[in-house]
């Protein structure tokens, strides 16, 4: 009789075991499955772009990924031709103007503009770059103390779109320098066409020495993007706070506009 009750307690203890281990076995998937979801959110958290914590909207400057091919003229999402942003051009573009900054530079300084603080950053050489100023077709920088670049869009007649890009040495003189490029950094062989020295000067009555230092002076240019408008200036900052006052009053500025094949002067 009481083996029959032994075997009996001995059964139920093996189902009782059997039940412990089964919901020790159904915990630890739960966990497991529980872990394996937070570390998703966290890594699709992570994945999200600085701006979107700032309630702005994402630059698809973070789609750099999108342009690995240096063939590529457009950014292309969910089979729909995407043209690239100023933003997205000035992270990936590989040039001389911009060898100042790494991807990172880039990167912050495009997220602090679009957060509306400060974008300054600490540039590859340990000296300070700024970015001032950023359009939809745009951008303007303080690359250094003594430089500054401009970066913008040149739309062709065709519907292509070149970069164009102007900089400028402020100190000791004044002085610019265009190049243009295709959306992948290639140089275009595209010539800004600077006007010579007494073309600025806006009276027939001048003096030849006063002629003589004008023509030794460099032309800053400057892009109004208000307008779309290219300024170019002579520079007097070598000169004389007197010499200066005297030249300036015979100078002039020179405009020219981009009719989608070239600079046309005002």
């Amino acid at each position: 009789m009481w083996q029959g009750f032994a075997i009996l307690f001995l059964l139920r203890n093996c189902v009782i075991f059997q039940e412990l281990c089964t919901f020790a076995v159904m915990k630890r998937i739960f966990f497991f499955v529980l872990s394996c979801f937070l570390l998703v959110e966290q890594s699709l958290s992570a994945q999200q772009i600085d701006s979107v914590e700032c309630n702005v909207p994402i630059d698809s400057v973070r789609v750099d990924e999108l342009w690995e091919n240096d063939s590529v003229d457009v950014i292309i999402i969910d089979g729909v031709v995407v043209p690239p942003t100023i933003g997205s051009v000035f992270v990936n573009l590989k040039v001389s103007e911009l060898s100042l900054l790494s991807e990172n530079n880039r990167l912050d300084l495009l997220d602090y503009a679009n957060c509306g603080m400060a974008a300054r950053v600490e540039n590859c050489y340990g000296g300070k770059t700024e970015l001032t100023l950023k359009t939809e077709d745009y951008m303007h920088l303080s690359m250094t103390s003594v430089s500054e670049l401009d970066i913008l869009f040149l739309s062709g007649i065709t519907g292509d779109t070149m970069v164009g890009m102007i900089s400028t040495i402020t100190l000791p003189i004044e002085q610019s320098i265009f190049h243009a490029y295709t959306l992948t950094g290639e140089q275009i062989a595209l010539t800004f066409p600077i006007p010579a020295s007494r073309e600025f000067v806006c009276s027939n009555i001048v003096e030849e020495s006063i002629l003589s230092k004008i023509e030794m002076l460099p032309v800053r240019m400057k892009y109004i993007c208000e307008d779309k408008t290219f300024e170019c200036q002579l520079s007097t900052k070598r000169l004389s706070r007197e010499e200066s006052a005297i030249i300036t009053k015979n100078l002039k500025t020179i405009r020219y506009k981009w009719d989608g094949e070239g600079f046309v002067r005002e």
